[in-house]
């Protein structure tokens, strides 16, 4: 008995605890970019000449946080050094880099990143997905309807959301076929960007989803990420001008009796 209470469902919790992890580390890398005992703090041309030298050397950590960083200062002076990470072995890195020559505003950049929508790692892929939109390149949009068929949920959600973004009302119909998706991520963007196209076809599936939001995800999902979808799908049936009756409030547990002494 005792051995089957200590026994973990990883399939459903490990999701959750690797994507904790992952933002830990994240977080950790850019406390040690700015705690005071690195350079990035002592005036801004040193902090420059840290992220300069990270951009180049660094774990794709470091990388990640350079490219973020000197984005940030909006110079455009740092574009040629960010754009030799469009070729960056981390896909991350190379998604952070798109997304920074967006911000800066590098036109001259979008060949090379139109060309990222084929890359084989999918954190590259949705941040090409993203600056593209970041530009307003309708040219791309074609091209980001074949990534919502990839079986690479990461690069299928920055489609979504970059298709949204660029208001192309011809990802519904792939964006319907994506309710039945098996990855939650996806299926929660597929709602949510429908909301923002606006598609009527959409009501039906979204009312069949509604009624079963979990049916097919794998791995199980918890509760608490089921109960967002939910409301995901009731918020875009409403924006498509459905009524629906309340979400039902779930009642209290019954409070425990103290044990008499």
């Amino acid at each position: 008995m005792w051995a089957a209470r200590g026994k973990v469902d990883w399939r459903r919790y490990g999701p959750p605890v690797l994507i904790t992890l992952a933002v830990i580390c994240v977080g950790y890398t850019l406390y040690s970019c700015l705690r005071r005992d690195t350079p990035g703090v002592i005036s801004s041309a040193e902090q420059i000449k840290f992220y300069r030298e990270q951009i180049e050397d660094a774990s794709p950590m470091g990388r990640l946080a350079a490219v973020q960083s000197l984005a940030e200062t909006g110079d455009e002076a740092f574009i040629p050094l960010i754009r030799r990470r469009l070729e960056d072995e981390a896909g991350e890195v190379a998604g952070a880099a798109c997304l920074a020559l967006a911000k800066l505003g590098d036109r001259k950049a979008l060949p090379a990143i139109r060309s990222m929508l084929d890359a084989k790692a999918p954190e590259a892929v949705a941040g090409a997905c993203l600056a593209l939109a970041e530009f307003g390149d309708q040219e791309s949009a074609e091209p980001m309807l074949a990534v919502l068929k990839r079986d690479q949920p990461p690069a299928v959600v920055g489609a979504a959301q970059a298709l949204a973004k660029l208001g192309y009302k011809a990802a519904a119909e792939p964006l319907i076929g994506l309710l039945k998706s098996k990855n939650l991520s996806v299926r929660l963007a597929a709602v949510e960007v429908l909301s923002q196209l606006g598609n009527q076809a959409a009501v039906k599936p979204l009312e069949d989803l509604l009624e079963a939001p979990a049916d097919g995800l794998e791995p199980e999902p918890p509760e608490q990420e089921v109960t967002r979808l939910k409301e995901a799908i009731r918020a875009t049936l409403s924006k498509l001008g459905v009524e629906l009756p309340a979400a039902p409030t779930p009642s209290p547990e019954p409070s425990k009796a103290a044990p008499e002494a």
